[in-house]
């Protein structure tokens, strides 16, 4: 007899659209539908852990511990509360929790709706990460115009949608948030840490952010200052290209990520006042960066940092007619309030050098700065890879996988057999 006409069962089989696998819905008074993914197409197997499943909900249900709603939706929304919960004793946590609230929303939800965790398969979770591709493009928002609203300054900001398909580096990040909220649902006892399904992603290339050559960067540098003597006269211009120019210099020379830049305040320059009465051979200074981590962490900087310092500081007195406090922003727009981003600006710049791009089509941005800085220091056969993974705040690994193939002309020498050794004093 087929498994699905058994009526003397508590919970009845069935097998979903584009699977051969067995699956069980049921009810127990007081919730929901229950419905539990199997994972077989044996018969005799299917029904015993079947069994197994509609007991233990059983034992759940007379105990008070089986959940009221099992449903993704459910699971999802409640795995950004906690999150908010999270971002309210640590406000560093806040970006992460929108992030989370905005994929959970749009796209789990969309797609997962009030299915029920434990009736989720591989093969629909292989769907989903089909379905989400193409979402912008053939999908669901392929007729939407904008984002979601939201606002800045005072004012609603109605972003345009892209209608892209999403691409690797964007699902696996979002997998993230997705794995999330299967982990929420085996905290709460909804499904075991075994039985959660796993989303098949391609591998991301490692190397995905390039670096400028040394010509692309003097380029750059160039056309930004030919730029800013054109600013002469428009305040506003000026005061915003200027910011610019030196989070490029300083970005380069430091190695720092973006938002550790966008983060820091002119208190975690340390040594900055003394480094300014001395030659800048004999400066010392230290940044402290506050990024990806929980605490400030600090770095050396290359000596002409000092200088591009000295630039912000200057602009600043400039606009404002004092200088600034240990609380100020380093990164601050004509308003005096924090930068948060340069993408916009730096877009424009790039489309004057006409470089926005590599060779191999990789789109400069903003963490293009920290990969040149990495590139070049590696280039160098003094360079201690420890001491660089160090000061860049990241791991040996990180440092190995993303420039390993970055090779000194001088060990390139070795390699090729023409190096020249010293010959040895004869005896």
């Amino acid at each position: 007899m087929d498994l699905r006409d058994r009526t003397d069962l508590p919970y009845r089989f069935f097998k979903p659209k584009n699977s051969n696998r067995w699956n069980i819905r049921f009810s127990i008074s007081g919730f929901p539908q229950i419905k539990y993914a199997l994972g077989t197409d044996d018969d005799d197997e299917a029904l015993r852990i079947a069994d197994d499943k509609y007991r233990d909900a059983v034992f759940q249900a007379k105990h008070g511990i089986l959940a009221a709603n099992g449903s993704f939706k459910s699971v999802a929304k409640d795995y950004v509360k906690t999150l908010y919960v999270e971002a309210e004793r640590d406000p560093s946590k806040l970006t992460k929790a929108k992030y989370a609230d905005a994929v959970v929303s749009r796209y789990l939800i969309g797609f997962f709706k009030t299915i029920a965790v434990t009736a989720i398969t591989y093969g629909k979770m292989q769907d989903y990460t089909d379905w989400r591709r193409h979402y912008w493009t053939t999908g669901d928002g392929a007729n939407q115009k904008h984002l979601t609203p939201y606002w800045r300054n005072g004012r609603e900001v109605l972003p345009l949608a892209k209608h892209e398909e999403a691409n690797d580096a964007t699902l696996k990040r979002e997998n993230v948030i997705l794995r999330g909220v299967f982990k929420h649902a085996v905290r709460k006892g909804l499904i075991k840490a075994s039985d959660v399904p796993q989303q098949e992603l391609p591998k991301v290339n490692s190397d995905k952010r390039p670096a400028f050559s040394k010509e692309q960067y003097s380029k750059l540098v160039l056309t930004s200052e030919q730029r800013l003597v054109e600013s002469v006269g428009q305040p506003d211009v000026l005061f915003a290209r200027g910011m610019l120019h030196n989070f490029i210099l300083i970005a380069t020379d430091t190695g720092m990520r973006p938002k550790e830049m966008f983060n820091l305040n002119w208190g975690h320059i340390e040594g900055f006042e003394e480094a300014q009465s001395k030659r800048t051979v004999d400066s010392r200074i230290t940044i402290h960066a506050y990024g990806k981590g929980k605490k400030p962490a600090p770095l050396v900087p290359m000596k002409t940092v000092i200088t591009h310092l000295e630039q912000i500081q200057k602009i600043y007195r400039m606009r404002f007619q004092t200088l600034p406090t240990p609380e100020t922003p380093l990164f601050c727009n004509i308003d005096g309030g924090r930068i948060t981003t340069f993408n916009k600006s730096l877009n424009k710049l790039l489309e004057a050098c006409d470089l926005r791009t590599d060779a191999f089509g990789r789109k400069f941005s903003s963490y293009s700065f920290r990969h040149t800085y990495a590139t070049w220091a590696m280039q160098d056969p003094l360079m201690d890879v420890y001491k660089l993974a160090i000061n860049m705040r990241t791991s040996v690994a990180m440092i190995e996988r993303y420039y390993s193939k970055v090779i000194p002309e001088d060990h390139a020498a070795v390699l090729r057999g023409d190096h020249k050794w010293p010959q040895e004093n004869p005896a």
